[in-house]
């Protein structure tokens, strides 16, 4: 049997010019999914995110979010398996409660996804910093809501992180971990989305990323 893992991304919300973002939260899926695991992906957006082509506020079925988000899964063949929800709208959740009950992951990636009651029969709960010392100044200096409540587990893209880090204590146990790198998918996503990810593999690739 495969293992299973809900991914919490930050696609839609980031729905124009935004090619390195949706990079940066895609490759966590495709990768597990690569690796063969059984993947959900998962996305929840407040209602003052979601806008229409105008930049006007609108309902999810008008909006440039679910526009690209569908867009995006489609040029990944990503079929089912993915869920976006909004405020204010119903949405089907009975699946993807089922799927995560049980699971043995779940990645919150820079904590996006919002709805922990979906997610809490995961095993692993896993809150995954994409932004180190960004994250950790706005949480403990600023006093930001960083949504860490609900995970068991903490790991950051910052490689000193836990290792000797001079960065503002959180009260978590912050495991560096390497993200996954799946370039099948990069021109896809340069057409969709417009530049930005071929810069940043060759600013991955000089410094040995």
């Amino acid at each position: 049997m495969k293992k299973r893992a809900v991914v919490g991304v930050g696609l839609a919300g980031f729905p124009e010019n935004a090619a390195g973002n949706s990079w940066a939260f895609l490759q966590w899926g495709l990768g597990l999914r690569d690796l063969g695991w059984d993947v959900w992906l998962v996305e929840s957006l407040q209602k003052k995110e979601i806008f229409n082509p105008a930049g006007q506020p609108c309902g999810l079925s008008e909006s440039v979010n679910l526009a690209h988000w569908k867009k995006l899964l489609h040029e990944i063949g990503w079929e089912g398996r993915a869920t976006l929800l909004a405020e204010g709208e119903t949405i089907e959740e009975r699946d993807l409660r089922e799927f995560a009950q049980g699971a043995d992951l779940f990645l919150n990636l820079s904590g996006h996804f919002k709805r922990p009651d979906l997610v809490q029969g995961a095993a692993s709960r896993v809150y995954v910093d994409l932004d180190p010392v960004f994250t950790q100044i706005w949480a403990k200096v600023y006093q930001s809501p960083m949504n860490f409540a609900g995970h068991n587990a903490f790991w950051s893209v910052g490689l000193s992180m836990g290792r000797g880090a001079v960065v503002p204590d959180t009260g978590h146990a912050w495991k560096p971990v390497l993200p996954p790198v799946c370039v099948d998918h990069r021109d896809a996503l340069v057409r969709i989305c417009g530049g930005g990810v071929g810069r940043k593999r060759i600013r991955q690739q000089g410094h040995g990323v």
